[in-house]
Formats: C-alpha cells, structure tokens, sequence
C-alpha cells in the first residue's frame, strides 16, 4: 500500500501583528560585541588590548564584553592564557565562545577552553534578556555544526524561558547565511520557533553584516585582529535594542540596526507549501499557492531557484538527482522590509538511505572493518562494534574523551585514538581495555599497526613507538607540533608528516632521523593533512597548499610535484593505490587520478554540478568501484580506471568527513549527524 504523507507548512510574518500583553521586563544596559581576535596571529594581541583599552576609555558604563570565536588563531596553550591575561587585565566581564581557530589546530581539543572559561554552551539572565551561548566549531575542520549534546542542552535550556523574553544568541559560524557554514543549522530553526529571538550574534566572516530569516535577526561583527578592526555597541532599553559599529581608529559612530524587544503575534504566511508524499521516483509534486502578489522562490536543495508569481501545483523532475534525501525550499523575499521567510521539506528520491545505527554524537572518524565487524566511533567518546551481517551492535565502551581518528583492527585487539590523551588497546570480542597508553595531550592519529609494534602521532608533536602486546614506550620522536594523520611503513623506515610543515623518515628501531623534506613555509599547510602513502620505492602525500608530493624513500629528496591551483586543490583527502595510479578527492569537488611514477594528470572528473569539496574524507575501493563522500552529504560511486560518476547518492543533509568502510556486505559511511549508512552496490537490469 502506497504511504502518503500530507505536510501543510506555514511561514509567519510579524507585519500588522499585535503586540503581547505581557511585553518583557527589561532594564536599560549596554554590552559589546568583538569578535576573531586569534591571539598568535602577527599583531592579534596587540590589536586586542588596543581594543579593549578603547572600549574602557569610550565605554565604560558597558556591563560586559562579548567575544564570538577564533578567540586564538591555532587554539594552543600558549595562545590560550595570553587571550585570558589580556581578558582579565581590563577588569572587564568578558563571556566567549570558541571559533573554528581554536579547535582546527589545537593539540589538546577543546580542553584549553573548558580549563579557562566552563562549558562550552552556556546561558545566563541580564536584566530581563536571556543570553545564549552556542558552540558551533568542530574539531579539526573550519566548518561548523551543532553538537547532538548542544542541541539537547539548548533544548533544555528553552523550556525555562518564557517565550516573551527577550533572547540573544551568540554563536560564531553564521547560521542561514547566503553560503552555508553550519551543516544541520535548520535544528536551531526548529528549536527556536515562537521564541522571541531579538539577535542572533556571530563572527567568522571578519565584517559587519545584517541579514534575516523567518523573522529572526542576525549581525556579524567585524575582525579585532583586521586592519579595519571595529567593534558592535548594543544599548538596550525597556523596549528597544539599538546596534551601533565603533572603530579604534574612527570616532564616528556607524548605525546598524534598532528594533523593539517585543514579542508579536502571528499571522497566516504569505504563501503555503504541501507535499503529498514522502518518496518520489521520476518527479516531486507539490502545491504553492500564493496568499500575496509577492512571487515565490522554489527550491530544491543548492540548485538554482525557481521563480512562481502565481500558486499552483508544481511538479520538478528528478531524473538528474541522486538517490536519497533532499530537500524542497519554498521562500519569500519582503523586499519593503529585506526579510526573507522560508519553509523546507525533505522528502526521498527511490527510497531513504538506510541507516545502520544512531550513535550518541557525531561521526568524524573513518570507519573501520575486518570484513564481518565493523568499528566506528564519536566525538563523544564511544565505540560501537557492529556485526554488518546481522545488522546489530555486539558491544559498546564508552571512552572519557573525543575520537576524530580511524580506530585499527588487528587480529584480537581495537587500538583507538583518544582525545583524553590516552591510546587504548581493546579486546575485539567483548569491548573491554585491556591496556592504556598515556601522552599529555590529545591522541589525534589512526594507530599504525607493522608486526608487534605500533607507530602513532599525538597533540604533543612526539611520534611514538609502542609494544602492540603491552602498549609500552620503545621510543618517541619529537616534532613540536601536532601530528594528526598515521604513518607508513616501509621496511625499516617509518615515515610521517607533521604540522611542523615536515614529512620526516626515521629508523623503525630506534626513532633516529634518517632524512626530512620541507612542505611548505606557510604555517597553515602542514604534510599532515593526508595520510602518507608507499608506493614502490615512493612515498605520495598530499599537503593543505594544493600540492601532491611525490618523495624517494631512500633519501626524501622529490621525484614529482603536482600542482595545479587552479584546477585540482589536494589538501585532506588521502591518495588510494589503483595499480599504477593514486586517486585523490579535492577540496573543490573533484576526484582526480595521477600516474605514480610521473605525476601526470590521467583523469580529472566533477563530482556533481555544483562544487561539492572532498575534505576528509578519503577514497575507497569495492568490487572495483571507487566511492567517496562530500560536504553536501553525497556518496559518489566512481569508476576507478576513469573517474566517471556512476551513482550520486544523498545520504544525509549533513556534512560526510569520515572515511568509508567497505566488506562483502556494503558500504558504510557516517556523518556528524551520528547515523552510520549501509549501501548496496547497484544491481545490474
């Protein structure tokens, strides 16, 4: 029996409303909003205490001073108390939330800041205003999403708000902005629907912007750290918020906004939006009836809009989308007041991508199989061990700390790298430690197994060697900066590369330097962004600068360098070997082949029409297809000889950085959403 869904949505506008009977009880204060200051950055600290001495000397009736991320500009320890020292030598309140500076690079997670300022989502009443503070960063990556924990204490949060009450929310990635920086920001949407949000605060795009959705305001502020720095004053009264931008450098004053704290009611949308069903196969069919002249936009997830100026059912062919979820957008610009309003639906193509299992909190980590078991875990500290024939979860440990690497099978035991600074060694059959190694920051790097010995880098810069039985030190060698992907191993040279810009090869018995190649003199780009890999007598390595390097094992001087800016951007993706060729993802939504004893370019192919980059998350090989994922959510089945697209496949609305897994049973891909998705390969007619 065919299921039908019927969805009836509405859009609201505060236009002619009535005001609340019970408008908010709010007292007359003023605070301020800075914004990226990157403490180590050239200049950042000084920058910020010229700020700071200027907001004291223009302001200083001001209640407290909010900071919305890239507090540090690579989130180190260092960095960290002189953004505190500078902080409390003002005397001032200041309340911060952390950027994707200070967790993209940071060699202890987002510890440093929980040691220094508590939770890392908080809120607070000021005078009648209820202040929310959100953390939107994510490890090692410049995107952003909203923790599965965050959504759940947000949640909590509001239920002990009144929906008159004023709220502000501070966050740094700009939610609904024209180019998305949150995956699954369409949750906050949902929460905050019938609250009364007077702003939404951000940073991350170094100006001053305005913008709206569905009612909700929203206001980025400018960079400290920028050479045209500036900083927001906000004067709140009983009814009404005045925004006003303040430079350093110039006395006058700039107005940004002013609008009333009170909550009004509602009245029906200007249009309305029904889908009759929940699965399409050949075309989506909808109803848009217009209530106003205003002409409709409709949308179907990034692609172009279409305009409709009359209602009616509508009906968009599918024939060009991939399989599984998408979503249908249907909006409003009120071009007299510059707010847009906007209603989405998700629906499937063919049928939903089908879910393995939901874990507790986001999925970074590759996955890892031994052909039947299949180990994944999240940024909460779990490990799942599923068993893909039966579809079921055999065990479940729970770990204190973060796990951004792929875990390693061996024959009996689990290595998984922990971000509470800890290597642990677990029994493939029950779940349980059998032993621990301890370093004092974080472990971020997939364990390399070779024999009875374990080679794997850590936040502290130090690769280590330890015994695979017992987990005991043999040797480390230091680099003085993070190491965050694997090593390779060749013969009696293990080579890795580093945030020290280095690929460095050492003697396997005992950690001694045998050579090291330079990547880059950016400080940015490291040899630590894709995982190293041998070929014959080479080692192949993708570097954050767009480059692929190609080194002789024997001595690290360079056989080949590939380059091309502005056509192929290596960077994260690591390199899979198809008999003489290595195929990289790139960051500008390619996948694209190189010949590995010369570096010529043999195929170079788009993933979809639009750019789709391929951050993390690395190729892999089955039944002679090659497939990858993207940071629009799609798993691309390739051929691996010539990079045709065979299959797009939408599996989630959500970002995929982690690693495929493949067995006799599918393929298995995850996401921050937590869901870890089975495929099947596609099955001839």
């Amino acid at each position: 029996m065919k299921r039908f869904l019927i969805l009836t949505l509405l859009i609201f506008s505060s236009a002619g409303c009535h005001r609340v009977a019970s408008p908010p009880s709010v007292e007359s204060f003023k605070f301020i909003q800075i914004s990226d200051t990157h403490i180590g950055a050239p200049g950042a600290a000084e920058h910020l205490q010229e700020m700071l001495k200027t907001i004291a000397a223009q302001h200083p009736d001001v209640d407290f001073i909010i900071s919305s991320g890239d507090l540090t500009d690579w989130g180190l320890q260092p960095e960290w108390e002189r953004y505190a020292a500078i902080g409390n030598s003002t005397g001032m309140k200041l309340f911060q939330v952390p950027g994707n500076h200070d967790s993209r690079w940071s060699d202890n997670g987002k510890r440093y800041f929980r040691n220094l300022f508590g939770d890392n989502c908080f809120s607070f009443d000021h005078k009648g205003i209820h202040f929310i503070f959100l953390d939107t960063s994510l490890l090692l990556e410049q995107y952003g999403n909203f923790s599965k924990a965050c959504l759940r204490w947000l949640k909590t949060d509001l239920q002990n708000v009144p929906q008159h009450k004023p709220l502000i929310i501070i966050a740094h990635h700009p939610p609904f902005f024209a180019q998305r920086f949150i995956g699954n920001e369409d949750r906050l949407l949902d929460l905050l629907e019938g609250y009364n949000v007077a702003l939404i605060l951000t940073g991350h795009g170094h100006g001053v912007k305005r913008w709206s959705l569905n009612g909700l305001d929203m206001l980025m502020c400018n960079g400290t750290v920028d050479k045209d720095r500036s900083y927001l004053l906000f004067e709140v009264s009983a009814r009404k918020l005045t925004v006003s931008e303040h430079s350093p450098t110039d006395s006058a004053a700039k107005a940004v906004l002013q609008k009333s704290l009170l909550k009004t009611g509602r009245i029906p949308s200007p249009f309305i939006l029904s889908l009759n069903d929940s699965i399409f196969t050949d075309s989506v069919r909808f109803l848009a009836r217009s209530i106003t002249n205003e002409p409709m936009l409709v949308q179907i997830d990034d692609r172009p809009a279409d305009t409709i100026r009359t209602g009616g059912r509508i009906s968009k062919s599918l024939k060009t989308f991939a399989d599984g979820v998408h979503t249908l957008t249907v909006s409003v610009i009120r071009t007299e007041e510059k707010r847009r309003l906007r209603k989405r639906v998700r629906f499937y193509k063919t049928v939903p991508p089908h879910i393995l299992v939901t874990a507790r909190e986001g999925i970074q980590a590759g996955l890892a199989t031994d052909g039947l078991l299949l180990i994944a875990a999240d940024l909460s500290g779990s490990v799942y061990c599923l068993d893909t024939a039966e579809e079921s979860l055999r065990w479940q440990l729970d770990l204190p700390g973060s796990v951004v690497a792929r875990p390693v099978i061996s024959d009996s035991v689990i290595l998984v790298s922990c971000l509470d600074g800890n290597l642990y060694a677990v029994t493939k059959k029950k779940g349980r430690i059998l032993w621990r190694f301890s370093a004092s920051k974080g472990f971020y790097g997939e364990p390399t197994i070779e024999g009875s010995e374990i080679f794997v880098g850590n936040g502290d810069g130090n690769l280590y060697c330890l015994s695979l039985e017992t987990g005991r030190e043999k040797w480390r060698f230091a680099t003085g900066s993070l190491i965050k992907n694997r090593a390779a191993v060749a013969g009696n040279i293990v080579i890795f590369g580093g945030w020290d810009r280095y690929v460095h090869a050492l003697n396997r018995k005992n950690g001694e330097e045998l050579w090291r190649y330079r990547v880059s003199e950016n400080r940015y780009f490291a040899a630590a962004t894709s995982d190293p890999l041998i070929v014959d007598s080479l080692l192949v390595i993708a570097s954050h600068d767009h480059k692929v390097h190609a080194l002789r094992l024997k001595d690290g001087t360079a056989a080949w360098t590939f380059q091309r800016k502005d056509e192929l951007q290596p960077g994260y993706s690591s390199g899979l070997r198809y008999g003489r060729r290595i195929v990289f993802g790139s960051l500008n939504g390619k996948i694209f082949g190189l010949e590995a004893t010369t570096g010529n370019l043999t195929f170079s192919t788009q993933l979809n029409f639009f750019n789709d980059p391929v951050f993390d998350s690395s190729p892999v090989l089955w039944n002679g297809k090659g497939y990858l994922g993207s940071i629009n959510g799609y798993l691309y089945e390739f051929d691996i000889g010539d990079g045709a697209v065979l299959r797009r496949i939408r599996l989630t609305t959500d970002y995929i950085f982690s690693t495929s897994a493949v067995n006799r049973f599918g393929v298995f891909a995850a996401s921050p959403d937590g869901r870890i998705y089975r495929i099947r390969q596609a099955q001839k007619p």
